[in-house]
């Protein structure tokens, strides 16, 4: 599928808006280059990127989900229906719409270990060469009381900022210190993980037990301080109301910086 995509776009004459994740963005991008294609036709928009879980743990989330409520079709990974903070797994199944929260799919997912393996030392999500514009949630401590959310738009090329220029009249745009985002996204970070526990997580799924045998695997491994926090945060997520959470986040963060 990827290759076909690639084909059309590289020997079109169109122009294109290509949105990908930074390491697709990066090949299509050489590959352009590559055959020395004119880039003016070309936007080129990646997004903050945290890492691409792993694809049977994708494929084994949406099994349990599928033994449970029927075929699916239609599903957004990280729906935001309840408030900005609040991840949500949505699907639709025989014309229903269905939201679940608190699925093992969120804790195996931010857990690091069951990302694809390229995604620990990523270094590709750092380019800031290779896209126009780089698009996110504005994480962070400014705005952690938000429950309806904020994007951040970050312009790297003339032509990403005349295209937000263009569209500035449909959006609410305020100019923010990039000191206040940065900190907050997966920028320069190199994700520590203990391959011994992670090679026994994907082992787990492999022989066809469920979610949560992985999760046990992964918390059993952390040492207590950890383990505490990690269990605490799920705890808060399930009995606390999202705008409480909201203030909890914004101490947090605020003691953090402190440090």
């Amino acid at each position: 599928y990827a290759e076909n995509v690639l084909h059309e776009v590289v020997f079109s004459t169109d122009k294109w808006l290509i949105i990908a994740q930074p390491c697709m963005l990066y090949g299509i991008k050489k590959s352009l280059q590559n055959n020395r294609i004119n880039l003016e036709n070309y936007i080129f928009i990646d997004f903050f990127c945290h890492g691409v879980p792993s694809q049977l743990l994708w494929n084994k989330q949406i099994q349990e989900i599928s033994k449970k409520y029927g075929e699916i079709k239609e599903v957004n990974f990280r729906s935001k229906n309840a408030c900005w903070h609040a991840y949500l797994l949505s699907f639709i199944s025989f014309g229903k719409q269905i939201y679940k929260k608190n699925v093992p799919f969120y804790d195996l997912f931010f857990s690091d270990y069951m990302l694809n393996s390229a995604c620990s030392d990523c270094t590709v999500r750092n380019l800031t060469n290779i896209p126009d514009i780089r698009i996110g949630d504005f994480w962070g401590k400014k705005f952690d009381l938000s429950l309806e959310g904020v994007s951040a738009v970050v312009c790297f090329s003339e032509k990403g900022k005349e295209l937000v220029h263009k569209i500035n009249n449909c959006f609410v745009i305020n100019k923010e210190d990039p000191s206040s985002l940065l900190p907050f996204q997966a920028v320069n970070k190199t994700y520590k993980v203990n391959q011994k526990v992670r090679k026994k997580m994907f082992i787990s799924l492999k022989k066809n037990n469920g979610l949560k045998k992985a999760l046990r695997i992964y918390l059993k491994s952390l040492p207590i301080k950890k383990k505490i926090e990690v269990v605490g945060k799920k705890i808060i997520k399930r009995i606390i109301p999202a705008y409480f959470q909201a203030k909890i986040r914004k101490i947090f963060h605020i003691k953090n910086q402190e440090q």
